[in-house]
């Protein structure tokens, strides 16, 4: 059974594998959008949320988001940057959901992309989607030591 921190880092580590990503983060949503000292290439940002529990398991959702650059004096640079982050979230779903990886993510069933543009100081395109991690609970009551009176 994966802990939290293990699926952060193993998240980490694929995305930091792939020559197109300059750089990981590991942000909320608010912090990203501030950080002006970003390694541009392909950055990613997993942003977690809530864990909830359902059936037999424990879900560790994030929120990906993967960008890049791009000079409004050429538009058709907004749709590649789209494109390249479409194919390596796309990548990404099959990596989860490969079950060898130690992740579940054979029990991951929908997942939707959404192209976006940013027109702040940095002008940004790519790609935000929504995975939740399945981790297996543990059938065992004893897996917290308890206090003997």
């Amino acid at each position: 059974m994966l802990t939290p921190n293990q699926i952060k880092n193993s998240l980490i580590n694929y995305f930091n594998s792939i020559e197109q990503v300059t750089q990981v983060l590991h942000d909320d949503e608010f912090e990203f959008n501030a950080n002006r000292e970003l390694n541009y290439g392909f950055v990613v940002n997993l942003e977690k949320s809530d864990p909830f529990e359902q059936t037999k398991f424990m879900y560790y959702p994030y929120v990906i988001t993967i960008a890049d650059l791009y000079n409004q004096n050429y538009p058709e640079m907004k749709d590649d940057i789209q494109n390249d982050a479409l194919l390596i979230a796309k990548d990404f779903v099959r990596w989860v959901k490969n079950v060898e990886n130690g992740i579940l993510g054979n029990l991951i069933s929908n997942v939707t992309y959404n192209y976006f543009t940013d027109s702040n100081d940095d002008r940004i395109a790519g790609v935000v989607f929504n995975v939740s991690i399945p981790v297996a609970l543990s059938g065992c009551i004893d897996s917290i030591p308890f206090k003997e009176d």
